[in-house]
């Protein structure tokens, strides 16, 4: 078997005896795009066709530590390997990818290698590969196939496995594969196609085996299911898969202007049981028209994330193409502040209609394998059991009606929203024990991205509203779309967010005086953010002036100690900046020697007549700052004594420690990024 082959590196495989310099450090990165054939290589790139057993040889040699080892070396060294499949390499047959991975990782290599048994002895020399699934145009017909290849592939490779994991540690002896194998770039932008019950299954199957998902993109439709395009029980165990312990997904994101309240609930009850995510786009989830409809979901988000309820601790959460007005946020604010989320949250929505909120306060106690079902049983329905589901364990679930004439109560199932038991199965119920304090004001989101459709009559008060009442943790905030945002809102959302550090703005409008009064929010200590984007901004020269003069002055601004990245990006309504601005930034960076990024939208002719200047600074290894040592950093270096005394901690020598501090610190290179903003 023959593969096609196109590195980033000049050398596309160190198949000889000579030695790369990229090799000479740890962990460095060979990303190899694979094709079926050389015909299927794009036309602005070159590759070169070797056997699969030539492939394997080769990326075995790359560890051999009797050729590179040197006296220098404290530990081998080691190359990454990243194998990427694109559109490309799945265009012509979706199983590709798998049979090529099959053989290469457990067949045998047809080039004999004179350390193979050394390399297979060294545990610390096993090959890393990481495997990147990035197809962006899947047809409808061919998803199925490219899920069970990846998912074929992750249960030969053992991703997931305990044992097996324990195996890729001491060489993949267990799995048979001399590679320590990862499956770790799988892309799923499936927001074009329809997800079906197999496709939900399969994503199911995908997230339950804990393979490593960078983003998973899809839309969400209540017609999917009402239509039957995807069965409700599908739709729900997918949500209990993505928020499983189990789940590696990095990107979560739901296009749903379509989603029914029922959906949302089910998301959300599945989202508020998982300790971790890393991103979670919501796009179009919240453009609702009609009023209670909207608030409902915007009450279950908050009953998601911002709730006593809530366990989640996410990295970053982004909404985009929705609307929020005040109303929406005062309902929000009652169930984050409620010591009974759910129960607030049941008043106030239309399930109120059919779950009493009595009920809501009490919990049924279910044993394994008790039958749920995910709609009400109608007389004469022959095929309910096509829309119900066993627990796999013992459970205790929210009552959401208690009518003791009716055979079936509802609950409320993460994942799954309201749900029916059988009365007979719900004979065990409790009261459910309240909890205290505040909780949104100590939730697990540190990121916020906003993305607004109203317009300035709004005057943001509902983004203040909720930022009032969530911005405590906050240490990055993106508001996009912003136009017409004023220094009071902004000064409003800096004391809501008293942690921010990144902050993006789009559309703000700042005076020349305004400018003034941000530069001093430094100086009192109420804005701390290092890292300030302004994109689509109406704010004039001399007030930009005002702001890199501010920065250079190292010695006598408390702006220039804490803001260290600047991105300046197109204005809204002029010329993004004049000679005599850019003149100031490159002043700011001669001054300014530890000031890390500078990133500037220029007209075509100021950057022809600027681009030298700025670009002297770029890659300039910034330098230690010295900062008279804490208490906890003398102690931390006093414990590795044997014999520690306490009167020591007053003998440390802090000049000789900041010089350690000096020489040891992590080395930070300065960047400048400059970019034509359209203009002449």
């Amino acid at each position: 078997m023959e593969v096609a082959v196109v590195t980033d590196f000049e050398q596309a495989l160190p198949l000889g005896a000579s030695v790369p310099m990229f090799l000479r450090k740890e962990r460095k990165w060979l990303r190899t795009t694979l094709y079926p054939d050389v015909t299927s290589i794009p036309a602005d790139q070159t590759g070169q066709v070797i056997s699969v057993g030539r492939l394997r040889a080769a990326m075995m040699a790359n560890v051999d530590a009797t050729l590179y080892a040197t006296n220098e070396d404290a530990t081998p060294p080691r190359l990454g390997f990243l194998l990427h499949f694109g559109d490309a390499a799945i265009a012509k047959d979706m199983l590709w990818p798998a049979s090529l991975c099959s053989e290469l990782f457990f067949g045998e290599s047809e080039t004999p290698l004179s350390t193979a048994d050394t390399i297979r002895r060294a545990e610390s020399l096993t090959p890393l590969v990481c495997l990147e699934f990035a197809p962006v145009n899947v047809q409808p017909d061919d998803l199925a196939t490219l899920l069970h290849s990846i998912i074929a592939l992750a249960q030969q490779l053992g991703v997931g496995d305990n044992h097996q994991r324990r195996g890729r540690a001491r060489g993949n002896r267990a799995t048979g594969s001399a590679f320590d194998v990862h499956v770790s770039g799988v892309k799923l932008q499936l927001h074009s196609l329809d997800i079906t019950t197999d496709a939900a299954t399969l994503l199911t199957t995908l997230a339950e085996l804990g393979v490593e998902v960078l983003t998973l993109a899809v839309t969400l439709r209540a017609s999917d299911i009402s239509q039957g395009l995807c069965s409700r029980r599908a739709q729900g165990a997918l949500f209990r898969a993505i928020a499983s312990t189990r789940s590696s997904i990095e990107v979560l994101t739901f296009l749903g202007s379509c989603m029914d309240v029922a959906q949302v609930a089910g998301l959300a009850t599945a989202l508020a049981t998982t300790r971790h995510l890393g991103t979670l786009e919501l796009f179009s989830v919240f453009s609702e028209a009609s009023s209670a409809t909207r608030s409902a979901k915007w009450m279950w988000l908050a009953y998601a994330l911002f709730s006593c309820e809530s366990e989640l601790t996410l990295d970053k959460l982004c909404i985009n193409g929705h609307r929020m007005l005040a109303s929406d946020v005062a309902a929000m604010v009652a169930v984050m502040r409620s010591p009974d989320p759910l129960r607030e949250l049941l008043s106030r929505s239309a399930l109120d209609a059919t779950a009493g909120t009595e009920a809501a306060a009490r919990v049924v106690h279910l044993a394994e394998d008790t039958m749920v079902r995910l709609a009400p049983l109608d007389e004469g329905d022959d095929d309910w059991e096509d829309d119900a589901f066993v627990l796999r364990r013992d459970s205790q679930l929210r009552i959401l009606t208690s009518d003791s004439e009716s055979e079936w109560a509802s609950v409320l199932v993460p994942g799954f929203g309201e749900s029916w038991v059988a009365r007979n199965d719900a004979s065990k119920i409790t009261d459910r024990a309240t909890r205290g304090g505040h909780p949104s004001r100590s939730h697990g989101v540190s990121a916020l991205a906003f993305a607004f459709d109203l317009g300035i009559e709004d005057d943001f008060v509902a983004l203040r509203r909720l930022l009032r009442e969530v911005g405590g943790p906050l240490r990055s905030l993106e508001l996009h779309q912003a136009n017409g945002l004023t220094f009071a809102c902004l000064r409003d959302v800096l004391r809501c967010c008293p942690r921010l550090e990144n902050l993006y703005i789009e559309g703000v409008a700042l005076s020349d005086s305004d400018m003034a009064a941000f530069i001093e929010l430094y100086e009192s200590r109420a804005c701390m953010v290092s890292s300030l984007t302004l994109e689509a901004y109406t704010i004039s020269h001399r007030a930009l002036r005002q702001l890199a003069n501010a920065v250079a002055a190292t010695t006598t601004s408390a702006i220039s100690k804490v803001l260290k990245e600047l991105y300046v990006g197109e204005a809204a309504t002029e010329v993004s900046l004049d000679a005599a601005t850019v003149q100031a930034f490159v002043d700011m960076l001669t001054a300014h020697r530890t000031f890390l990024l500078l990133d500037l939208r220029l007209p075509t002719a100021l950057k022809t007549r600027y681009q030298s200047e700025l670009m002297r600074h770029d890659g300039q290894y910034v330098p230690v700052e010295n900062a008279k040592l804490a208490w906890r950093s003398r102690l931390a270096f006093l414990s590795i004594s044997t014999q520690l005394r306490f009167s020591m901690l007053h003998k440390v020598d802090s000049a000789l420690l900041s010089l350690i501090f000096d020489f040891a610190a992590e080395a930070f290179t300065r960047r400048v990024i400059i970019a034509s903003d359209g203009f002449i």
